[in-house]
């Protein structure tokens, strides 16, 4: 029997209102969620609390990543991702790919 993998793509900017949102998301059928471009960002803008449910509600996802050349490249390394794996591009893309079904916030 073959597994369902699900990847969540979080690219949107991550505002108070889009957290909310974002926290609504059950986890519970989604394998990989990864973090790109303005979501990666704009990590670093948000307060200490909303840091915290952020990173609380995406370690419910066996995979938790983000594109480390994102990160490089709009100098956002104060974003505390402790617990996330960082991806090369290719890397990234690669992972991002290998599920059966994928959505993007």
């Amino acid at each position: 029997m073959a597994t369902t993998r699900k990847s969540l793509l979080i690219t949107t900017e991550l505002t108070r209102k889009n957290i909310l949102d974002l926290l609504d998301i059950t986890l519970h059928d989604v394998n990989q969620v990864f973090f790109y471009g303005q979501a990666l960002v704009s990590i670093q803008n948000l307060s200490l609390g909303h840091k915290i449910q952020l990173h609380r509600w995406a370690q419910q996802a066996e995979v938790v990543g983000y594109c480390g050349s994102v990160v490089a490249r709009y100098n956002c390394h104060d974003i505390q991702l402790h617990h996330w794996q960082e991806y090369g591009l290719t890397e990234f893309y690669a992972k991002l790919h290998d599920a059966n079904s994928l959505e993007q916030f």
